[in-house]
């Protein structure tokens, strides 16, 4: 910025614009953070979801099969021996 305003020195209404804006952006910025809840609603149901998908998974893993098809099949073949 030295070599771009070397020539041209910043005058003190540019000085005052410059930090008329910066502090309008801050006061937006800080304004729209606090009325956003959108992370809080996604965070909130993207752990909810994996809750969920746990409970659902472990319900499904208890009702697996225990034992091997091989296993079947081989009981009925001595028992009809």
């Amino acid at each position: 910025m030295k070599e771009t305003y070397g020539a041209r020195p910043v005058t003190d209404q540019e000085i005052a614009d410059i930090t008329a804006f910066l502090t309008a952006a801050d006061k937006t910025t800080a304004a729209a953070k606090s009325t956003s809840n959108v992370g809080n609603y996604l965070l909130t149901g993207g752990v909810a979801g994996i809750i969920l998908l746990l409970v659902l998974f472990t319900l499904f893993w208890i009702n697996r099969k225990n034992k091997t098809v091989n296993l079947a099949i081989y009981k009925r073949q001595i028992k009809s021996a």
